[in-house]
């Protein structure tokens, strides 16, 4: 039977100090993963603009989640999205379109006309940009990345906004339990099976492996 990640786990005061460790670390790699996403695209695709990988604000909204769950701020946290508008500045010159922090905290996308914020449309784009993760590092450096932080915290906070949904259906909910099937077979065709151990999202999704 298909399951899905424990989301939402209520931390105990004696967890709350691991916790603050945790935000600290996951904030740390995502300003890490990406940076590297940026820049290893301006390294293939020099004539492009780069862009920002979903998983930016849906891993920045996570951290937010946790740090409200327990009370706490980050300041690092906080910075995050100025140090990455930093980063896309350097490599493509400014930008209109870059997301927003709202008074609760958390960053929204500009709004757009073909603008379309579902979670399915997130998801979509997912699969798409851990995919272009891992393909651009590997070509980059030769070697198959270690599966991103951002990757679990993305999982969790679709999981959450999925919970949240009134109108969950059984083949909703499978294709929720599946994500992680599905980014292997999408990574494994993008590199090829010779270049992708058949547990790599496996051993990726392991809450012990992330923490969170």
């Amino acid at each position: 039977m298909a399951t899905m990640i424990a989301a939402d786990i209520p931390y105990t005061a004696d967890e709350i100090p691991t916790v603050k460790t945790e935000i600290r670390r996951g904030t740390i790699a995502l300003r890490e993963e990406v940076t590297a996403f940026i820049e290893h695209q301006a390294t293939l695709s020099p004539t492009e603009r780069a862009r920002l990988p979903i998983f930016f604000v849906s891993g920045f909204n996570f951290l937010k989640e946790e740090c409200a769950s327990i009370g706490h701020t980050d300041t690092v946290l906080d910075w995050l999205p100025r140090a990455i508008e930093m980063v896309l500045l350097t490599e493509s010159g400014p930008s209109g379109t870059f997301p927003k922090v709202g008074a609760d905290g958390m960053l929204t996308e500009p709004e757009t006309e073909t603008d379309d914020s579902s979670l399915w449309t997130q998801i979509g784009r997912f699969f798409v940009d851990v995919t272009e993760y891992v393909r651009n590092a590997f070509q980059v450096t030769g070697r198959l990345p270690r599966l991103p932080h951002a990757y679990i915290m993305t999982l969790i906070h679709f999981q959450r906004m999925f919970q949240k949904n009134e109108n969950k259906t059984e083949q909703n909910f499978t294709l929720m339990c599946n994500i992680p099937n599905l980014m292997q077979h999408y990574i494994t065709q993008a590199l090829g099976a010779h270049n992708v151990p058949a547990n790599y999202i496996k051993r990726g999704s392991d809450l012990e492996y992330h923490q969170f």
